[in-house]
């Protein structure tokens, strides 16, 4: 794979382009776009200063994903959510943590190997279908929020006990694709 790198004198490679870091710029700076333009699509109308901060804190944990810079972002971005979206079960909800959850496990990809590590098909569906199985209970949980918001017609207990069933299956799934 072709690859386009900045060195220093001590032979430490800073800077790597290759088409696996082009994919996953992409999809930081993809996610934390979409978790932003969520949250204001809710409707909020303060200040928008505190994108800014999100994506500077979105840069550095690019450029050093090893450090506390993803979880910085993650939670300003939460901090910013806590403060901003006055309805706690809006649809914006979904997208903006499904947004996270893809952030977090780019970061992590990142952080797993060498700087410029070329990722290939395999590893990228594997972390393609370990995200979908970590999103899918966000889904649900929003699924069952969503339907039970009339407390009076759905009793907190039958929530909560859909919400076990659903985490057990998906432990079931996930367990059975990793012994594959």
């Amino acid at each position: 794979m072709s690859s386009v790198s900045l060195v220093d004198k001590r032979g430490r490679r800073w800077f790597v382009i290759t088409p696996s870091r082009l994919a996953i710029d992409a999809l930081v700076f993809g996610s934390v776009a979409l978790a932003i333009g969520s949250l204001l699509l809710t409707g909020y109308r303060g200040p928008t200063w505190p994108a800014l901060v999100i994506v500077f804190f979105a840069l550095i944990a690019l450029l050093l994903p090893d450090s506390e810079a993803a979880m910085a972002t993650m939670m300003a971005f939460g901090a910013w959510w806590f403060y901003a979206v006055q309805d706690v079960i809006t649809p914006w909800a979904l997208p903006a943590a499904v947004a996270l959850l893809v952030f977090h496990a780019v970061v992590a990809h990142a952080a797993s190997g060498p700087a410029g590590i070329a990722t290939d098909g395999p590893t990228a569906r594997a972390w393609g279908r370990a995200g979908f199985l970590a999103s899918a209970p966000a889904v649900l949980v929003f699924g069952v929020v969503t339907s039970a918001r009339d407390a009076a017609t759905t009793p907190p207990a039958i929530v909560g006990l859909t919400l076990l069933l659903v985490m057990f299956v998906l432990v079931l799934a996930s367990r059975r694709t990793a012994a594959r």
